[in-house]
Parts: C-alpha cells; sequence; structure tokens
C-alpha cells in the first residue's frame, strides 16, 4: 500500500481563512490554497513552522498519513495522449 503526507489545514483554521493565514505567516495565498487542496508536492520546512507558530500546533497535527488513491492505471503523460473520442469512418472501396 502507498501512503501520501496530506497537509490538514482547514481542519486546524476553524473559521480562519487562507487569507487570514497568508498575512499571519507571509506565504502566498496561492501556495496555502494548493497545500489545502493536496496540490503540494514538497514543503519548505521554514514555511511548516510559520504555519504552525501562527495555528499554535505541532507538525504531527497539521501532516496526516493516509492511503494514496489511485485514480487509473495510467500515467499522466499518457491520459494526454490517450484521445478523448474515437471514430470509425467507413472507407471507400
Amino acid at each position: 500500500m502507498c501512503l501520501v503526507i496530506r497537509i490538514g489545514l482547514r481542519k486546524l483554521l476553524g473559521e480562519r481563512s487562507l487569507y487570514w493565514l497568508s498575512v499571519e505567516t507571509g506565504i502566498r495565498w496561492g501556495t496555502l490554497a494548493r497545500m489545502a487542496k493536496g496540490k503540494t508536492h514538497r514543503l519548505d520546512l521554514e514555511a511548516l513552522e510559520a504555519i504552525c507558530r501562527v495555528l499554535e500546533c505541532e507538525p504531527g497535527e497539521l501532516l496526516v498519513l493516509q492511503p494514496k488513491l489511485k485514480k487509473s492505471g495510467l500515467t499522466s503523460v499518457e491520459r494526454q495522449r490517450k484521445p478523448a473520442l474515437t471514430i470509425n469512418l467507413p472507407t471507400k472501396g
């Protein structure tokens, strides 16, 4: 089983917004939004420290280990190459 680390920002933010966290930490809103959506592939330790300091939490409360769900058997490159629609036209002959 493959495991991934998720960043549980929404849970720890409560009623506060990503914009508020951005102002408090100095981290760009877009970066925080990608973290909250699970679209981040790496996490800077200074950013982790800033988030934990502002939210008054430990890294273990922010980072969550979950099983990775496989979306399809194709890689992203293979999905791009796969035609969305195939039409078989009759040949003249």
